[in-house]
């Protein structure tokens, strides 16, 4: 349904996060409108992130880097004439600033790339803000 979905609202990139499909399964992803998929697969269908491009678009990957926990993927690339840093993320559900801080590193690697940067971060900069309820929700430490 959600290939349906984006086809529908003629999309051309798709951030798609929690995934929890076996490399068998994403490649069924790639199916409609769907010319370049980059994943990160979930261990044992807990995480899994994939960024999806349409097939009409003029694509050029340069890198990608992905961890092995299914939580992040993150691509150079040339989209129509246009170079940037695609960045999908599925952070844990508990607060983990070394998840973070390893994303951070990893884009510094990328350079000084204009980047694009989705998905699921389970964690708000102002807890009495940005949630309700849950008391061990912690704000991010953009500090470190």
């Amino acid at each position: 349904k959600i290939l349906q979905a984006l086809h529908r609202r003629k999309a051309d990139i798709a951030l798609l996060q929690e995934t929890h499909l076996s490399q068998i399964e994403h490649a069924k992803l790639c199916r409609w409108w769907v010319g370049t998929q980059l994943d990160s697969l979930a261990i044992h269908h807990r995480a899994g992130v994939t960024i999806l491009f349409h097939k009409t678009l003029q694509l050029t990957v340069h890198k990608i880097l992905h961890d092995e926990k299914g939580r992040y993927v993150m691509a150079h690339v040339v989209v129509d004439g246009h170079e940037l840093l695609l960045c999908n993320l599925y952070a844990p559900n508990i607060f983990d600033n070394a998840f973070f801080l390893a994303v951070s590193n990893a884009l510094q690697g990328f350079g000084k790339l204009p980047i694009i940067m989705g998905g699921d971060f389970n964690s708000v900069s102002d807890p009495l803000v940005d949630h309700m309820g849950h008391s061990r929700v912690r704000p991010i430490d953009y500090s470190k």
